[in-house]
């Protein structure tokens, strides 16, 4: 570590490490109430539903899962700005710990070489993973609500579809990016 320098670095890292931690706490404690909030909104509505609303049944599922699928995107963004930054902040460590660097973190902390499932930090993945689940779960409620009370859900089926395959291809394209910056790692 070189004098002064290094000191500093490292406080300001575990500054930033306590930050980024405590912040982490408030965006799961924003997810769940934003989540409980869309869940609460849509089983009133089929707890309360009857034959005679199925319009209002219809718009309440794409204004749940309208919300859920903005939830869902800015999860991918935050994971991967995340991701992102923890590559200037592996190089800024590498070029003031030098010989200290892999002494004092042992691997841990290492943004490279994350597959398709793990280039997000972990509890963005997960909220992606419970946001598209529900998703799918308000679709097919919805689509078996409707077979039973209105001959028109093949328009929901194909949401349904249309929904996954917008998230996947914004993961997809957001794991594309972090492809391209570890590959400049590489260099």
């Amino acid at each position: 570590m070189s004098g002064d320098n290094g000191i500093e670095l490292l406080k300001q890292l575990h500054e930033q490490y306590a930050t980024n931690d405590n912040d982490k706490s408030k965006k799961v404690i924003v997810f769940i109430s934003n989540l409980s909030f869309v869940l609460i909104g849509y089983g009133y509505t089929i707890w309360n539903f009857d034959s005679n609303k199925i319009v209002q049944l219809k718009a309440i599922t794409i204004a749940s899962c309208l919300v859920l699928t903005l939830l869902f995107f800015l999860s991918i963004h935050f994971g991967y700005t995340t991701r992102r930054d923890q590559f200037i902040i592996d190089r800024i460590r590498k070029t003031y710990l030098r010989e200290d660097y892999d002494k004092l973190f042992k691997g841990q902390y290492n943004p490279k070489d994350k597959g398709m499932i793990g280039f997000l930090v972990s509890y963005y993945f997960w909220i992606c993973v419970f946001l598209n689940i529900f998703i799918i779960g308000i679709y097919i409620t919805s689509i078996l609500v409707f077979q039973q009370n209105d001959k028109d859900h093949c328009c929901f089926c194909c949401a349904l579809l249309i929904n996954v395959l917008v998230n996947l291809g914004y993961y997809s394209y957001n794991y594309l990016k972090y492809f391209n910056i570890n590959s400049k790692s590489r260099t």
